[in-house]
């Protein structure tokens, strides 16, 4: 059989075996291989390892919040400092299904407790209120919303018939109840609470009511639609990074606001183009932590340490909120079939199964109270690799940076 057959067969019984074609560890010579973390190193941050899951803006008071992870941030616009970050704490946890733009506040509508109350948190900052109210009857609650400064709950009585009740938030005065008709599906309030939509899958129908004035019910015709183009997004324009894929967008013509979720797990907050007075260009939040300087040092090895070595040395940050301080840092190489480093004993081979990859973990600890301030987490799985990727933990400010590695000197832009 001719040899080139022969190969493409014994490949074909490979897959439909199930072996993977594994290709040997790269022989990597240790500690000479610029792969090797050995002498100066630069970490460059790239941008935050929390995701952007909401963005809200409230431009009376020029407040803009953005949900990373969860966990909300407020930044405020200054015409003489810019975007500032605001340390703020809310009473009750805020999620974006809560905010009423109509009067820029989070409407917690707490009815599923023994005293149903509202809930109002000004996203200023103002006082708090409390408002206690009271269901219909022998009614018990199905869901909530907010909207046009009021709460609405929907209920279902005794025979099981839906029903739609409204309060004013900050009263708690009760507005009315009215019946909703058919088993709704569902209730959500539009992002400007302007409009509540209350939708029957099965009778192939939604119920729309103005917030406004509960009383007017619209009907939703699906089939006529219309499109208007608000800004056209260009590489290399204001808008240079935006994640395509992002629901994330806030455009607000009056305050001269563009705001939207960048692929580098930020926010990205500019002028409308073309729009006066301008307003500058600025991610947020802003990184306190830019990058770090490592001098590493590794330690010699034998052959027993072919997939892994330890390494120590210094680390430096730089950026805005670093104190300038070097610490010490430690930390280890794991390469799971990835790389085989020199020297070593021929008999000594990873046992490792695919995925291959290298792991670099590594810690820069207090030496006075041996508390760890930044950890370090890098990998590849590119045999060939010189530079890692991965998240460096500010303990002390517990932010997670999305950083790369490289040799100092070799840093991309």
């Amino acid at each position: 059989m001719p040899k080139a057959p022969a190969l493409a067969l014994a490949a074909v019984v490979l897959l439909l075996t199930g072996c993977p074609l594994v290709p040997p560890p790269a022989d990597v010579p240790f500690p000479d291989d610029p792969r090797v973390l050995q002498g100066a190193w630069q970490v460059q941050v790239t941008g935050l390892a929390a995701q952007v899951s909401d963005l809200v803006y409230a431009p009376g008071s020029g407040r803009l919040m953005a949900w990373f992870d969860g966990e909300p941030r407020t930044f405020q616009f200054d015409e003489t400092h810019g975007w500032e970050e605001l340390d703020v704490g809310w009473p009750v946890a805020v999620t974006p299904d809560a905010y009423d733009p109509t009067i820029e506040a989070f409407v917690a509508v707490e009815l599923a407790r023994a005293d149903p109350r509202i809930r109002v948190m000004p996203i200023d900052g103002g006082p708090t209120s409390v408002a206690a109210v009271t269901l219909p009857a022998g009614h018990t609650r199905v869901s909530v919303a907010r909207g046009s400064g009021r709460a609405f709950a929907l209920t279902r009585d005794a025979a099981g018939s839906h029903h739609l009740s409204w309060w004013d938030a900050a009263s708690g005065a009760a507005g009315g109840t009215r019946p909703v008709g058919a088993v709704p599906d569902g209730m959500r309030a539009s992002s400007n609470g302007r409009v509540l939509a209350l939708w029957d899958v099965r009778g192939s129908r939604a119920t729309l009511v103005d917030t406004a004035d509960p009383d007017v019910v619209h009907a939703l015709d699906a089939a006529s639609r219309e499109r208007a183009e608000l800004a056209r997004l260009a590489d290399g324009g204001p808008l240079d990074g935006f994640d395509a894929w992002s629901r994330n967008l806030v455009v607000h013509r009056g305050t001269n606001l563009l705001a939207v979720t960048t692929a580098n797990g930020m926010v990205h907050a500019a002028g409308l183009p073309g729009a006066a007075p301008p307003r500058p260009a600025a991610r947020l939040p802003a990184l306190d932590l830019t990058g770090a300087a490592l001098d590493l040092t590794v330690v010699p090895i034998d052959a027993s340490e072919a997939e892994g070595y330890e390494f120590h040395g210094t680390f430096t940050a730089s950026g805005a909120g670093a104190t300038g301080e070097t610490w010490p840092l430690t930390g280890r190489v794991d390469a799971y079939g990835l790389h085989r480093y020199l020297p070593t004993a021929p008999s000594v081979a990873p046992a490792a199964l695919p995925p291959l990859a290298a792991y670099v973990t590594a810690s820069a600890i207090d030496p006075e109270t041996g508390a760890e301030l930044f950890a370090l987490s890098l990998s590849t799985t590119d045999r060939n690799a010189a530079a890692f990727v991965g998240v460096l933990h500010d303990v002390v400010a517990t932010n997670f940076f999305r950083v790369r590695v490289e040799r100092a000197g070799h840093a991309e832009p």
